[in-house]
């Protein structure tokens, strides 16, 4: 499982424009061989990623070891990173009948859970490292219930951000002016509304400044810990949830 594959996608407010113009430029025809093995490699890889984050996921369904919030939260991630890889099968699809466009609103439908579990992957990034450093900084408080209600309040805002945000995508992709223009379905093809584009991408930078700040700040506190020996076994004690 690599947490970093749960990406949000690199949209652009002129997505439908530039894809048309694409469309346009093909006529509708098969691009280049390049193209074609392109996308059977992606493809490729994307059968590899959903098997490794799979093993995450059963795993952790069936081992009674793996039952703790931040197990959870994981194959909640695995499990997210996993359906993501399915937004690669419609460009093979398509590259491999040679259809190669297919209509935004078809699309839409298509790429709308993979956007979600995107946007759901990458906050549940960041979720799990403040779970962590609640664990490593406040092992007594993490110890109580009242210490995971920030971690539910945390999944709520994630959650209902990524809902707010399809629901604009969806909107947006099935508008009756743009709902038939040809693209080649990427998830940032289904993002037609320059507020859409802005929100998701402002959303992103904040997600990942906030992983770089979280885990760096974990790293220090491992660090420091592993320093004084007379908090070692302690820090030993907290990370196995006991």
């Amino acid at each position: 499982m690599d947490l970093n594959t749960t990406i949000l996608p690199i949209l652009s407010t002129s997505t439908i424009p530039q894809t048309n113009d694409l469309f346009n430029k093909f006529n509708g025809h098969k691009f280049s061989l390049d193209y074609l093995i392109l996308q059977i490699i992606l493809f490729l890889f994307t059968i590899a990623s959903i098997f490794m984050n799979s093993i995450v996921v059963g795993a952790t369904i069936y081992s009674n070891l793996l039952k703790e919030q931040c197990h959870v939260l994981i194959a909640i991630e695995s499990g997210c990173n996993a359906l993501l890889q399915f937004n690669r099968w419609t460009p093979f699809l398509l590259a491999v009948t040679g259809n190669n466009f297919i209509s935004l609103y078809k699309c839409c439908w298509l790429q709308i859970l993979p956007l979600f579990v995107s946007l759901i992957g990458a906050g549940l990034i960041f979720i799990i490292g403040v779970e962590r450093l609640i664990c490593i900084a406040f092992p007594l408080w993490f110890r109580k219930k009242s210490s995971h209600m920030i971690i539910h309040l945390l999944n709520l805002v994630n959650m209902g951000t990524a809902i707010y945000a399809c629901f604009l995508a969806f909107i947006s992709s099935t508008d009756q002016n743009s709902s038939q223009n040809q693209v080649i379905c990427q998830i940032s093809d289904i993002f037609t509304d320059p507020y859409a584009n802005i929100l998701i991408y402002t959303r992103g930078e904040i997600i990942h400044l906030l992983i770089i700040i979280v885990y760096l700040i974990v790293l220090l506190l491992i660090s420091f810990k592993f320093k004084n020996c007379s908090l070692f076994n302690e820090f030993t004690y907290s990370l196995q949830y006991e």
